[in-house]
């Protein structure tokens, strides 16, 4: 098959390609128009990152990057991230995959690093194949909200309170601080340093954090 790459501009087109390729390839991650366009601008622009759309007979696929990982930056090593859409067929996965490592051959990459499903068996695959390893794992839990009996917490919330602990939203935290941003990124920064990675993370840049907030529905 005929596979076609087209650097992602950013065009009202291939936003709408994008999301429509998302949302399908993730459904239970969602995400619209406004919320994508955002989270790019976001980006760290002091760390190459590159996008394209890959197309078969005029129709979008798939979406891939290639980037340096600014939350983990370590010299020659490279994030690639790609969706397809789950109905293109066997071999779109793999090809946008290798689309995507010969666009960083010729920078002498020391580590390449992805991430994968448990479920995407074509994926898994290929990066077995190409000598990559799982060196970290991510678990995700669910709660029916609906169904939860608040009763055998009650004496720890009930706890946590007279202890002067309590959960109150962002709306709630800007109303009250008038440093609410620095309270908030500091403890964002001394947070992410925590994180169990491969290599070490680095906060954010604080303009980059503060934009999150201005994220459509945030609060």
């Amino acid at each position: 098959m005929r596979y076609h790459y087209e650097p992602f501009n950013g065009t009202d087109e291939q936003w709408a390609a994008y999301v429509a390729l998302h949302n399908k390839a993730w459904p239970d991650f969602p995400t619209t128009e406004s919320e994508a366009r955002h989270e790019a601008a976001r980006w760290n622009r002091d760390f190459v990152k590159e996008r394209f759309l890959m197309t078969r007979d005029g129709l979008p696929l798939g979406h891939g990057t290639w980037c340096e990982p600014y939350w983990a930056p370590r010299a020659g090593k490279y994030h690639l991230d790609w969706f397809v859409d789950p109905d293109s067929g066997n071999g779109a996965d793999a090809a946008l995959g290798e689309f995507l490592v010969e666009l960083v051959r010729p920078l002498s990459p020391e580590t390449l690093e992805s991430d994968a499903r448990e479920d995407q068996t074509e994926r898994l695959v290929w990066l077995a194949e190409r000598g990559f390893t799982p060196v970290k794992q991510y678990n995700c839990s669910e709660l029916s909200v609906a169904e939860f009996d608040e009763g055998p917490f009650a004496e720890k919330c009930a706890r946590a309170v007279s202890n002067g602990l309590r959960v109150i939203s962002v709306s709630e935290i800007r109303a009250t601080y008038d440093d609410w941003l620095d309270r908030l990124y500091a403890l964002n920064c001394a947070l992410v340093v925590d994180l169990p990675a491969p290599d070490p993370v680095v906060p954010e840049p604080r303009e980059s954090f503060a934009a999150r907030f201005e994220r459509p529905g945030h609060d």
